[in-house]
């Protein structure tokens, strides 16, 4: 009996490792990036999700995981602590709306969902229009459902229906579905939006960004460019656009900023409208749509969402219009061009053809998704005849079950059951794109413009249907189709500037906000102008001087009286031409970029540099960011430079620069330049051999969630900092002479910890030194005049009000070098206790108390020294972005005004 339960146990223990095995082997056929743990939030909740569903990565990333730009007051954004973090500013949830899809709960699919389809022969590659085969990969056996070829051909959508409501697959009953008044069985009516469309509005928050002259906002010049020729071809277009289109809109209670926004803009041109989501409400059209998710209305029950919403379709509207347009809430649709895509000839013979099914979008297969697919991201769009035989055959029997947010992944391999060739061409006679997976200016922008992971997939994607079906890749002002039927990732206020951009005379809507001051000088040279749809003309070449002036001397003279700064020479457009567009950086800006109340100033914020410079003898990059130069090419670009310049360098990431001192020749190659003059840079290193390189302060924090430029609202801590700092050098020395404070030195309390950072060099022991020790130190050498810790943590007025009371407060370094809190507390009238580093100059004229170790900060010690600062002159005009913009043009030649 022992030696059979001995060999039963060794038996168990073989089979669990043989399973283990096949687990390791069919887990390494995905994507070793499909692994990541990310932090999400649902209405505020914060957990902890391991994704191994490489299609589902793929979506966060196409469809709104990546660069954040959609602010809305109903969802807490993904939590992602970026930036120094040092001050006590407790992290506030920027809050955002949905991606496409609401996050999810983090449930891991069966593994064998994922399977990886072999790859076609080329015969098969060659055979994939006429291939009628239907591929059987049901997860139920439901021999009961009559297949589709049973009813297939040219009137197929026009048949009766062959599946009763209530009768589809693992999809909830009607009753289910509960009305605006509690109604059981609700369906909604499509055309009440469209026939009482809500009036387009500009909220006076908004008025800042959706009123500036074309160009100037988000959608970038390159963006107004193809904007113009779509919004030419909407109005002049001739041909045909007589066909029914039904809008279906998957959202949720945290999407109705963006479907607000879609009924005053694309909404009321479709033909039937729904906003699939978890609760009907007659005012916003929302419609209540459950699932038999186990995820609810969250991200990972996209899959099982988008069934129920193809069912409802089914049976309340399949013979009421001819096509039918799923998507998410953040798009923008051109209803006109789809129109007339749909009833163009070409996609009428294809639907006409039997077996073959109008799915269209744009096709997909990249390194995350395992297999080629229509991208969710544009939508797609199914004709009456696909729908009704995707609903009477795959709907039924295909994956059934599946959980999962790639629902598009879901519907491509389920339709084809019906066509191996599932998709139709979307392309135009010219081979430029109509879905379109990202925002305009995205699309309008690269390669020249890096904009992480979204646009590298949509890379991936045209590099994979080049090699398999010969569509050659197309990017910019070729990619954008003048048909172009949808963009996609657009925030509320980014779709009412669309609207504005494409249909409304922006004129008649902003006023004198929408007209381009700059450029009404030359408006005569150009041939068309976005209220009237025209394609803008080049223009003039500027003629070039048969004499230019010469380059200035490189090491200009010191600026006096008699040495004034001498006047600096027009750039040669023709040197900026061998450089891409937008050089040295093009840089990533957020939704609250251009209005004047999102300024950081008086103060000195991560954003503020983009206001400082002037591009002509200042530029600002931002190290570590997509699209930074390398140092060679940023070499060749500062040679080619006419004068002198200054580089500014700043983010949110806490790394010094040069980031790595041991790769001594990259940054030789710029710091030994005679015509760049300086590089002033957060937390820049100290080289001894290389006094251009000075540091910049960090300023005050704005970011707590998104390290873009401005991507995060400003106001509400603009409001807390004007009514608690100094917001002039003459309140700064005010509050610093108050009497009011005691010799107390304050350890503030931290948001984040030191302990690992690698960012900078801890050469001395208060560099050295963990912030959560400090306290005990306090508390040891400075009995008396140390105040009791650990401190608090309280709310920003309060931790103000503390500030104040005392003398003195420590400021060791944190994630980065330099410290929110230093600035805080200058800007407070309290002496930061600093430790010293390369960042010393920073502090000259200022009351700065630099150490080496913290158990200087004894009680002698702060008397002492508080008596020493006390009786100082200061040059509080460094607390303040004013003197900056005054400090990095110093010694630079003169722009004629």
């Amino acid at each position: 009996m022992t030696t059979y339960r001995r060999n039963q146990g060794l038996l168990v223990i073989l089979v669990v490792c043989v399973v283990s095995l096949i687990s390791v082997v069919h887990v390494n056929k995905i994507t070793a990036g499909t692994l990541h743990v990310y932090q999400a939030s649902f209405y505020g909740h914060n957990q902890v999700q391991t994704d191994h569903a490489a299609a589902d990565i793929a979506k966060e990333i196409v469809k709104g995981a990546d660069e954040v730009t959609r602010v809305e007051p109903d969802l807490k954004e993904d939590a992602n602590v970026t930036g120094n973090g040092e001050g006590q500013i407790e992290e506030h949830g920027e809050k955002t709306g949905t991606g496409d899809k609401s996050p999810d709960t983090g449930v891991v699919p069966a593994v064998e969902e994922l399977k990886e389809e072999p790859e076609p022969d080329p015969k098969e590659k060659e055979d994939m229009n006429n291939e009628n085969d239907v591929k059987s990969t049901n997860d139920n056996d439901n021999s009961a459902i009559p297949t589709v070829n049973e009813n297939s051909g040219s009137d197929a959508g026009n048949g009766a229906k062959r599946i009763a409501p209530g009768n589809h697959t693992n999809i909830p009953p009607p009753e289910s579905r509960i009305g605006p008044n509690g109604e059981k069985g609700y369906v909604h009516n499509p055309k009440f939006l469209i026939e009482h469309p809500k009036p387009f509005t500009i909220s006076d928050y908004e008025k800042d960004s959706l009123c500036l002259p074309p160009g100037k906002g988000l959608e970038l010049p390159e963006g107004i460019a193809a904007l113009r020729k779509i919004r030419n071809h909407i109005e002049t277009s001739q041909e045909k656009r007589d066909v029914k289109v039904f809008c279906a809109v998957y959202t949720y209670s945290g999407g109705i900023n963006h479907t607000n926004a879609a009924s005053e803009t694309w909404g009321k041109r479709c033909d039937g409208l729904l906003y699939a989501s978890d609760h009907s409400d007659l005012e916003t059209g929302h419609v209540h749509l459950p699932s038999n998710s186990r995820m609810g209305f969250q991200y990972r029950g996209m899959t099982q969402r988008s069934r129920t919403i193809l069912a409802y379709l089914y049976d309340n509207f399949l013979n009421d219009y001819d096509f039918f347009h799923i998507s998410g809430d953040d798009v923008f649709l051109i209803i006109e061009n789809l129109k007339e895509f749909l009833a163009s000839d070409m996609v009428q013979n294809y639907e006409n053809t039997p077996n073959q099914y109008v799915f269209a979008g744009f096709l997909m297969n990249h390194r995350f998704s395992l297999r080629d697919y229509l991208g969710g991201g544009s939508g797609y769009t199914m004709s009456k005849k696909m729908l009704k035989a995707f609903v009477e055959g795959p709907l039924q029997t295909c994956s059934t079950t599946r959980e999962g947010g790639a629902e598009d992944v879901f519907i491509s391999e389920c339709a084809q059951e019906l066509n191996k060739k599932y998709w139709i061409d979307t392309r135009d006679s010219a081979g430029a794109h109509r879905y379109h997976q990202l925002s305009v200016q995205r699309h309008a922008t690269f390669p020249n413009k890096r904009w992480g992971l979204s646009t590298n997939i949509i890379q991936q994607s045209m590099n994979w249907v080049n090699e398999t079906f010969g569509f050659p890749p197309v990017y910019m002002d070729d990619y954008i189709s003048n048909s172009s039927v949808v963009f996609h990732k657009h925030s509320p206020e980014e779709i009412r500037r669309l609207e504005i951009l494409l249909y409304m005379d922006g004129n008649e809507v902003c006023g004198e906000m929408f007209t381009d001051k700059e450029a009404v000088d030359t408006a005569d040279k150009s041939e068309g102008d976005i209220n009237t749809g025209g394609t803008a003309g080049a223009g003039n070449e500027q003629q070039k001087d048969d004499n230019p002036e010469p380059p200035l001397d490189v090491t200009p003279s010191p600026e006096s009286d008699e040495n004034p700064p001498q006047l600096c020479p027009e750039p040669d457009p023709s040197v900026d031409a061998a450089f891409p567009t937008g050089f040295p950086q093009n840089l990533t800006y957020g939704k609250f970029k251009g209005r004047e109340s999102q300024s950081t100033q008086p103060y000195i914020g991560s954003d503020v540099w983009t206001e400082l410079v002037d591009n002509r003898r200042t530029f600002f990059i931002r190290p570590m960011d997509p699209g930074f130069p390398s140092m060679e090419q940023l070499r060749d670009w500062i040679r080619s430079r006419p004068h002198p310049i200054t580089l500014i360098m700043s983010n949110q990431h806490d790394a010094s620069w040069p980031v790595d001192l041991n790769n001594k020749t990259a940054y030789e190659l710029i710091l030994n330049e005679p015509n760049l003059h300086a590089v002033y840079a957060t937390n820049a290193r100290k080289l001894e051999e290389f006094p251009k390189l000075k540091p910049l302060p960090i300023g005050l924090k704005y970011n707590w969630r998104s390290t873009w430029l401005y991507s995060e609202d400003k106001g509400w801590i603009m409001k807390i900092y004007t009514s608690n700092l100094a917001t002039t050098p003459e309140e700064a020395e005010i509050l610093f002479n108050a009497e009011n404070r005691t010799t107390t030195a304050w350890l503030r309390p931290f948001t984040n910890s030191n302990k690992r950072t690698q960012k900078y060099l801890r050469d001395n022991d208060a560099l050295k030194m963990v912030r959560g020790y400090m306290c005990d130190v306090l508390n040891r050498t400075a009995p008396e005049t140390g105040v009791p810790c650990p401190s608090p943590k309280t709310d920003h007025t309060q931790y103000f009000e503390d500030m104040k009371r005392h003398r003195f407060v420590l400021s060791p370094a944190g994630g980065g070098l330099d410290t929110h809190g230093t600035w805080e507390a200058l800007l407070a009238g309290t002496i930061p206790i600093v430790p010293r580093s390369p960042l010393d100059p920073l502090f000259e004229d200022l009351p700065v108390w630099l150490v080496d170790s913290w158990e200087e900060v004894t009680d002698e010690a702060v008397r002492r020294v508080e008596n020493e600062l006390k009786g100082k002159t200061y040059k509080w005009e460094k607390l303040f972005a004013s003197w900056w913009k005054e400090e990095i043009h110093r010694g630079l030649c003169t722009i004629n005004a």
